[in-house]
């Protein structure tokens, strides 16, 4: 049975890295012996396949990269039953220039509507105080809004 457990672990993992929480789940559910189970996460381990900091860093990257702040990454790795803390994601966030670059790329778009930037980055997972300060500054260095 072991076997069987490591060749699904091994299908699985070569198609996408997975949170070490992520795969138990997924062997947990197929598999039913938990166990069994918890010996082959072990083993996975020790051979290196599941390494969660090596996937919690591409993860964070993957979602920077799409444009998604520290709450919204927080509230999708902990539905992946990964517990981080917003200064951890921190370390890897856009620098506030670059952000408050996208902001006024963002303005420009929405005709200098500032309910719909705020909004825009709010949905992206920014905290609500970034925001305002990096729109202010935006609108007072470039005079977006008058």
């Amino acid at each position: 049975m072991i076997d069987d457990i490591l060749k699904y672990a091994i299908r699985l993992l070569s198609k996408k890295d997975y949170f070490e929480s992520e795969l138990k789940g997924k062997l947990v559910k197929k598999f039913e012996n938990s166990d069994e189970v918890e010996v082959v996460i072990k083993k996975l381990k020790d051979l290196r396949y599941i390494d969660d900091n090596r996937v919690l860093e591409q993860f964070i990257k993957s979602q920077l990269r799409k444009g998604y702040g520290q709450y919204l990454i927080k509230k999708k790795l902990m539905e992946k039953g990964v517990d981080i803390s917003i200064s951890e994601i921190g370390a890897y966030l856009l620098e506030e220039e670059e952000l408050k670059r996208k902001i006024a790329e963002k303005l420009h778009k929405y005709h200098n509507d500032y309910e719909k930037t705020v909004a825009y980055f709010y949905r992206k997972g920014y905290p609500y105080n970034l925001i305002k300060r990096l729109i202010s500054e935006v609108i007072e260095d470039e005079g977006y809004i008058s």
